[in-house]
């Protein structure tokens, strides 16, 4: 009970802050004619496991229908590579605070119930949002462990396996770790790879 009120607190919270950065009602999306023309290289991925990929499609729609109202912040691209396993990635690239909010918004979607296991991977830049020493410029991983229990952030490790969380429902906070929570493990797919494979785009 105390788990499920602290969870329905945490996104509550959560959705004030989504709100806060969108127009007071919904909007259509932006005309096509702003899409990027171009792929950006980047090397932003996203693992995703154990669900099912009308479930996970469903919470990739609800995020984008959050996020690109008024210009497109987020474009994944979803490759399926099993039944239920996948990977995420962004063409057009994200830049790095959107990238950890859409990590736990696929751990904790709206209506949605799934146990997914989800791992990101990408090299942070010093100049983005929310990047600062000693995570910059490094390999890093991206998940949320099964001890969680606050529901609004997410937890970076480098390949130096130095280890922090990272919290956004009310502000921001980076908090690090005497020891890594998670050992940094290079990512089973590369974008590279996955050339030639079925892929659903989402705007």
């Amino acid at each position: 009970m105390y788990r499920t009120l602290i969870k329905m607190i945490a996104i509550v919270a959560m959705a004030l802050v989504i709100k806060s950065c969108l127009p007071s009602s919904k909007s259509n999306r932006p005309s096509g004619d702003v899409l990027p023309a171009n792929e950006i290289p980047n090397d932003k991925l996203i693992s995703v496991k154990n669900v099912m990929k009308q479930d996970l499609e469903k919470a990739i729609e609800q995020f984008c229908d959050m996020y690109n109202q008024d210009s497109f912040r987020a474009l994944p691209r979803l490759f399926i590579l099993e039944e239920d396993e996948f990977v995420v990635t962004f063409p057009y690239d994200i830049d790095f605070a959107t990238f950890c909010v859409f990590m736990n918004y696929l751990h904790y979607p709206n209506d949605i119930e799934y146990n997914p296991s989800i791992r990101g991977w990408t090299t942070t830049k010093e100049t983005e949002e929310w990047v600062q020493r000693p995570i910059d410029n490094k390999k890093v991983m991206l998940f949320i462990p099964k001890s969680d229990d606050e529901y609004d952030n997410v937890y970076l490790t480098t390949e130096e396996n130095f280890c922090v969380q990272i919290g956004f429902a009310i502000g921001h906070h980076f908090k690090p770790f005497s020891h890594p929570v998670e050992y940094y493990e290079e990512p089973m797919h590369s974008i590279g790879e996955l050339k030639g494979k079925e892929f659903i785009d989402f705007k």
